[in-house]
C-alpha cells in the first residue's frame, strides 16, 4: 500500500539497501519454525528496554539464530507480537553490502551512519545485522564500533546481531 511505512518514519535508504523481513512477500519464502516461544518472549522483552534495546544472538551456525529473527518478523507482521512492538519493522542490513558501496572508507562509514540515523529517526525499526562481528573487529579494514556506540543507548535504536561463541569471546567481549 502507498505510504504504509510513513506513519512512524520514512526510510527510503533502508528500503533501498536493506531487506524488509516483515514484508508479506519475504515471509512467504521462509519456513515455519516451532517451539521457540520462550526465546521469542525473551527477545521481545530485550527489545522493549528503554535504553540499550539491542540483542546479540550467540550460537553456532545452524542452531536457529536467524530463524528466531524470522519468527519475530512473522509475529510483527501478523500483529501477534508484544503490543508495544506492534508497529515495528525488521530490516535486514548487510554491512558488507553497505560498506562496499563506496571505495573510500570514510564515505562508507558516513553512509552507514546515515542509515543508522534514518533507523533511529523512524523509531519503529529493528535492524537485523547478521555480519556484525566482522566489522567490530579492531583488526578489520573497516571498524564500525565508534559509529555504532553513538546509537546503542538510544531509546529509538533496536539492533539484533548474530555472533558465534568464538566471535563473541575474541571480537566483541575480549578478556584482555
Amino acid at each position: 500500500p502507498i505510504a504504509e511505512d510513513w506513519h512512524l518514519g520514512y526510510t527510503p535508504l533502508l528500503k533501498k539497501y536493506g531487506t524488509e523481513m516483515t514484508d508479506k512477500e519475504y515471509l512467504q519464502k521462509t519456513p515455519e519454525i516451532f517451539d521457540r516461544e520462550e526465546d521469542l518472549k525473551l527477545l521481545q522483552e530485550a527489545l522493549l528496554k528503554q535504553r540499550g534495546a539491542n540483542v546479540l544472538l550467540i550460537g553456532e551456525p545452524g542452531v536457529g539464530r536467524e530463524s528466531l529473527v524470522i519468527n519475530l518478523a512473522k509475529l510483527l507482521h501478523t500483529n501477534k507480537s508484544h503490543p508495544l512492538l506492534a508497529d515495528f519493522r525488521i530490516i535486514k542490513l548487510s554491512l558488507t553490502t553497505v560498506l562496499s558501496r563506496y571505495s573510500d572508507r570514510l564515505k562508507s562509514l558516513n553512509f552507514l551512519k546515515e542509515l543508522l540515523e534514518e533507523a533511529e529517526k523512524a523509531r519503529n525499526i529493528i535492524l537485523y545485522i547478521p555480519d556484525l562481528p566482522v566489522y567490530l573487529n579492531p583488526k578489520s579494514n573497516i571498524n564500525i564500533k565508534p559509529i555504532l556506540k553513538e546509537f546503542l543507548h538510544s531509546p529509538f535504536m533496536h539492533i539484533i546481531g548474530l555472533a558465534t561463541p568464538f566471535e563473541y569471546e575474541i571480537i566483541i567481549n575480549p578478556q584482555t
